[in-house]
């Protein structure tokens, strides 16, 4: 068995046994896959308990993408989810959930769904890599993948062979904005100079120097990112450092890169090549595509999912084929009442297919009641909760007058920390006990209820895509009923 693999530029590949060669003629009932552009996909996670059913769970991944990422309710969504296991807690799991618009799928696997009839599987390319140690091209580890791409690039993170988490940031095509438009500076150009004179300051000649600097700096801020990415996710999942960092660089290497690394959790990484260390023979996918659909081919069932071009199901597999293949039979065998066999079977299959219809726009009304009930109930809750706590602002708002004194009014950094702290805690509607600076470091005390308790990690990711470094928690203690932390940051 094999599968059929459509890479970005749609063109087929059959991939098997750890081979993928391009596809010269079609292949029937094989399994179709392609990959979507991360960046057209809309996550959320969120924390469930380890009891949840699966039907209530589609039920809330709908509800708290709605609620929760900010999703347009007038646009039609695919969705689809992972479930993972927390280190830490066991009662309750890990929900990465995932969303992309119908319309982004019409536009860009219509013509493909057109041509082959279906696409099975159209996922994301994160997952793929926990592939790698199903098949034992890598030994378990704390690892790290940077994929640079075009279109898009990511972080990914694996811990003992299991995916955690991933992330976006700038593609190389954004990277390119980056130049002084008088060097003329396209992708394609980026690209081979990143191969042949990457981060060695001593190949660029004596009028580069800004070009090196522009180099250097988009790569500081890189690692800058895959440090605060693995920062986060001791919190969640232990994650302590990286052993291996995997680069590819559209399914290259960039010179000089592996001696590139000044950051604490990355410091005792080995930097090495996905391609040249996967070791995929004889393929001529991209590394990053190849990972895909060596995945597809290991797992029935990949997750996540979005496809909205399934394959039809033969009508001699439907029910209501078998019914009526039974029906006829028993007519011939019996050689009476055909036309009244027929026309009952006919009657139960309309029954049936009106029954279906009715039942999946309930579903989808109880999907809006409920989504609808839940956020009048929370509005609720917050008014209520609002009404308890104004005492406690007050009171955080004379200490955070304090602290402000404490703050070099004529620093900029300064007040740009005050602004942007200050900004985050009403986005989220936490409370500041204290925000104050020691001589390496800020720190900014925050109190609120246990249920909001995961907004506190929200806040850190924002001032991590604000450009703060070192972004932790300390001294976190939920003994009083209220969950207090300090966040200190660099």
């Amino acid at each position: 068995m094999g599968i059929i693999y459509i890479d970005k530029t749609k063109s087929p590949f059959f991939c098997q046994d750890s081979k993928c060669t391009p596809l010269e003629h079609k292949i029937k009932h094989e399994t179709i896959v392609a990959s979507i552009d991360p960046q057209k996909v809309i996550t959320h996670s969120f924390k469930v308990p380890t009891s949840i059913q699966e039907d209530e769970l589609d039920v809330e991944v709908e509800m708290k993408l709605f609620d929760e990422a900010g999703l347009n309710p007038n646009e039609e969504y695919q969705f689809s989810y992972i479930k993972k296991e927390l280190n830490v807690e066991e009662t309750e799991n890990l929900v990465e959930a995932f969303a992309v618009k119908v319309g982004d799928l019409q536009s860009g696997f219509a013509d493909l769904a057109k041509a082959y009839g279906h696409i099975d599987i159209l996922t994301i390319p994160y997952i793929g890599f926990e592939g790698l140690y199903d098949k034992r091209l890598l030994e378990p580890k704390n690892d790290v993948f940077v994929h640079l791409g075009r279109e898009s690039s990511y972080i990914v993170l694996c811990q003992d062979g299991k995916y955690i988490y991933a992330r976006n940031i700038n593609s190389l095509n954004k990277l390119v904005q980056g130049f002084d438009p008088s060097l003329g500076m396209d992708t394609d150009s980026y690209i081979e100079l990143l191969r042949a004179k990457g981060l060695e300051e001593g190949r660029y000649g004596s009028e580069e120097g800004d070009l090196f600097d522009t180099v250097q700096s988009q790569f500081q801020a890189i690692y800058h990112r895959i440090n605060d990415t693995v920062m986060y996710n001791r919190n969640i999942f232990g994650f302590d450092a990286a052993d291996r960092i995997f680069i590819d660089c559209e399914d290259g290497w960039i010179h000089e890169i592996d001696s590139f690394i000044h950051e604490d959790m990355l410091e005792k990484a080995q930097v090495l090549s996905l391609k040249e260390n996967l070791h995929f023979e004889n393929n001529q996918l991209p590394a990053v595509d190849c990972i895909t659909a060596q995945y597809a081919l290991l797992h029935a069932q990949v997750r996540p999912n979005l496809t909205i071009f399934e394959r039809k199901v033969p009508l001699y597999k439907t029910f209501m084929a078998k019914l009526l293949y039974t029906a006829a039979a028993a007519a011939v065998l019996a050689g009476t009442y055909p036309a009244y066999l027929w026309y009952e079977n006919r009657s139960i299959e309309t029954a049936i297919e009106g029954k279906e219809a009715m039942l999946k726009q309930k579903q989808k009304r109880q999907i809006a009641l409920a989504s609808k009930l839940k956020s009048a109930q929370q509005e609720q809750s917050a008014l209520q909760e609002r009404l308890q706590q104004l005492q406690k602002k007050r009171d955080a708002l004379q200490a955070k007058i304090q602290d402000v004194l404490t703050l070099d009014q004529n620093n900029r950094e300064d007040m740009r920390f005050f602004a942007t702290a200050t900004e985050l805690l009403e986005k989220y509607d936490l409370h500041s006990m204290q925000m104050s600076k020691t001589e390496q470091e800020y720190e900014l005390g925050i109190y609120t209820s246990l249920q909001k308790r995961d907004l506190v990690t929200m806040l850190m990711e924002d001032l991590i895509d604000a450009g703060y470094e070192g972004v932790r928690t300390e001294k976190i203690d939920s003994s009083s009923g209220q969950y207090e932390s300090v966040i200190k940051i660099k």
